[in-house]
């Protein structure tokens, strides 16, 4: 089961982010950037990285959880080094990826 969140960002860019291989509630964090799906990088992953993801989903926080728990994903790691401050609702806005 997965929950997806589609967001159109602009005319080039479409992204959507979901959680993977867990419930409705929690999963591994997958993006698709135009189309293609990927994994987001774990690592230094902190609170803020992830109340924003979560907040994206449509929830009012989020946790970060050991690695791996929902298991490994696939495909190509397409968020890596992310560095948010945790005042953002989304990892994109004005069609630009915070990172």
């Amino acid at each position: 089961m997965s929950y997806l969140q589609d967001l159109h960002i602009s005319d080039d860019l479409t992204f959507a982010i979901r959680l993977a291989n867990g419930s409705d509630t929690a999963g591994r964090v997958e993006v698709k950037v135009n189309g293609q799906w990927g994994t987001v990088c774990g690592l230094d992953l902190t609170h803020n990285e992830a109340k924003v993801m979560c907040v994206e989903l449509g929830f009012h926080d989020g946790r970060v959880l050991e690695a791996g728990q929902y298991g490994g994903g696939s495909g190509q790691v397409l968020l890596t080094r992310l560095a948010c401050d945790g005042k953002l609702n989304t990892l994109f806005s004005g069609g630009k990826l915070y990172l």
